[in-house]
C-alpha cells in the first residue's frame, strides 16, 4: 500500500505510546523478543490462537472454527502462557486498538448497570445508538462495520455453544411420524429418531428456514394464490438517513442506519397496504428481507386478497407500467424517472443483466413491447399497458415505457424508493417466490 504515509504512522506510534497502556506493554513485549537468541525468539510470541502450530513470530487474526470462541494467547511475568477470550475485558481492546484507542475495557462477562449484567446484544446496542453527534467509534466506518460483525459472530458463538450442550443435545431429535410408530411398537423406543445440532428455534439454522418455508407454502393451500408481488428497496436519499449520516460520510459505512429507516419505512408500507386496504382486504401475506451486494436492503413481499385482481382494468388501478404525464404529475413523473426505468442493455452485451440471462437475453426481459391496453398472459405476469405516450433522452438513449418497471403510483410517491409491484396471474407464479420467503403471517 505505497499510498500510505510514513509520517500518519509515526503519529499514531507516539499517540498510543503515550495514551494506551496496552500498547506500551505490547512494544516492551516487541523489545524483548528482539533482545533474546534466535532460538529462544522462535519459542516466544504473541498470537491468535488457532489449530496451526505458530513458529515464528505473528500479529494477525485466524478464525479457529465456525461457531468456536476466539482466543489471544499472552505470556505473563512468571513466564506462563494464559488465554483471554473473547469474554475478557481487554479482548475489544487488543483487537481494535483503533476503535479503543485509550485500552479502555470493552464488553466483558462481569459488566454491570445498575446492579444488573448487561449482556454483549445490549452492550453493543448502546455502541450502535446515534446521539446528538457520533461516537468514535461510528466515526471509524469500515472498521467499525468489521467491528459490529465481529460481535455479531461473539453472539452467535455462545448460542451455539449453548445448543452443544450434551443436555440440550439430548432434547434436539428429528424423526418421522412412521419411523416414530415403528419404534414405539418395538423394543428399540429409546433409539427413536436421529439427533440434530440446531434446533428450528435457532435463528438461520438450516431446520428454521425449512419451518419458515412450509409455513410460507401453506399459505396459498388454504387462502389460494398471491394476488401482488411487491419488491422494495431502499432509498439511500431518504432523508431520514441523510440526515442521521456524520457529514462527510457514506450511508454504506453506516449499515444500521440504512437497516433501521428501511424497517421504519417498510413497516409503514405493511400498515398501507393492510390496515389501510389500498388494494383491498389482506387475507394473508409473507415475505423476505435480502441484502444487495453493496449492502443495500429490499423486501419481496407477497399479497394474498380476498377479492382477487383479475380483469385488465382492476390490474390498470393498480399497476401502472407508462412514464406519467410530467404536467398532470409532476413529482411521480421525476421518482419514475429516477426510481423505475430499467437502465437500456439492448446496445451492450456487457451488462449485467444480459450477462445472466439466456441467449445474451436480459434476464428481466427488457425492453417490453408496447401494448394499448393491459393482456393476461395464461401461465406468466400480466403484459401491461405500455402505449408510449411519453419519453425522455438519456445520454444519447430515448427511455419510453419499454424500460418502466411496473409500480404502483400511490405507494412511489409516498415512499419515493424502488417498489416494483406485479399482479400474479398464475399458480406458478408463486411456486419459484415462496422458495426464498422467510416470513410468514
Amino acid at each position: 500500500m505505497p499510498d500510505l504515509r510514513d509520517s500518519v504512522f509515526r503519529s499514531f506510534h507516539n499517540l498510543f505510546i503515550q495514551y494506551n497502556p496496552l500498547a506500551r506493554k505490547f512494544r516492551q513485549a516487541v523489545i524483548h523478543v528482539s533482545q533474546l537468541s534466535d532460538l529462544d525468539r522462535e519459542s516466544v510470541g504473541f498470537t491468535w490462537h488457532a489449530t496451526d502450530d505458530t513458529s515464528s513470530f505473528e500479529i494477525g487474526s485466524v478464525v479457529e472454527s465456525a461457531g468456536f470462541q476466539r482466543n489471544i494467547i499472552v505470556k505473563v511475568r512468571d513466564g506462563r502462557l494464559t488465554s483471554i477470550n473473547d469474554g475478557h475485558r481487554l479482548y475489544h481492546a487488543l483487537a481494535y486498538p483503533l476503535l479503543f484507542p485509550t485500552g479502555a475495557s470493552g464488553w466483558h462477562y462481569d459488566l454491570e448497570y445498575n446492579d444488573r449484567k448487561i449482556s454483549l446484544t445490549e452492550y453493543m446496542r448502546f455502541l450502535l445508538m446515534h446521539r446528538d453527534r457520533p461516537t468514535h467509534i461510528q466515526s471509524c466506518e469500515r472498521l467499525a462495520l468489521e467491528f459490529y460483525c465481529d460481535a455479531f459472530a461473539q453472539v452467535e458463538a455462545r448460542n451455539i455453544a449453548f445448543h452443544r450442550l450434551a443436555t440440550q443435545q439430548a432434547k434436539y431429535i428429528k424423526a418421522s411420524a412412521r419411523s416414530i410408530v415403528d419404534q414405539l411398537h418395538s423394543s428399540n423406543a429409546h433409539m427413536i429418531g436421529t439427533p440434530v445440532v440446531l434446533p428450528s428455534s435457532f435463528p438461520n439454522s438450516p431446520r428454521y428456514y425449512h419451518n419458515l418455508y412450509l409455513d410460507a407454502i401453506a399459505l396459498p393451500r388454504k387462502l389460494g394464490k398471491p394476488d401482488l408481488f411487491i419488491t422494495m428497496t431502499a432509498n439511500p436519499q431518504w432523508p431520514e438517513i441523510t440526515a442521521a449520516i456524520p457529514a462527510g460520510s457514506h450511508w454504506k459505512h453506516h449499515q444500521d442506519i440504512v437497516d433501521r429507516v428501511f424497517d421504519m419505512k417498510l413497516r409503514a408500507m405493511m400498515d398501507v397496504i393492510i390496515k389501510n386496504k389500498l388494494f383491498g382486504e389482506v387475507a394473508g401475506y409473507c415475505f423476505r428481507i435480502e441484502w444487495q451486494g453493496r449492502g443495500m436492503p429490499h423486501a419481496h413481499i407477497l399479497i394474498i386478497l380476498k377479492s382477487k385482481i383479475e380483469s385488465p382494468r382492476h390490474i390498470d388501478e393498480v399497476v401502472w407500467a407508462e412514464i406519467p404525464c410530467p404536467v398532470k404529475y409532476p413529482v411521480l413523473h421525476a421518482i419514475v424517472l429516477k426510481r423505475m426505468i430499467h437502465t437500456p442493455c439492448d446496445m451492450n452485451p456487457e451488462m449485467s443483466c444480459r450477462q445472466q440471462g439466456k441467449d445474451g437475453q436480459c434476464k428481466r426481459y427488457f425492453p417490453k413491447e408496447f401494448n394499448t391496453v393491459t393482456t393476461t398472459v395464461g401461465d406468466g405476469y400480466p403484459q401491461y399497458r405500455r402505449r408510449g405516450l411519453f419519453s425522455v433522452s438519456r445520454n444519447g438513449q430515448t427511455i419510453d415505457d419499454r424500460w418502466v418497471v411496473p409500480y404502483n403510483p400511490y405507494l412511489l410517491e409516498l415512499f419515493d424508493c424502488h417498489i416494483c409491484v406485479e399482479v400474479c396471474a398464475s399458480k406458478t407464479c408463486f411456486k419459484y417466490v415462496y422458495v426464498f420467503l422467510a416470513a410468514c403471517h
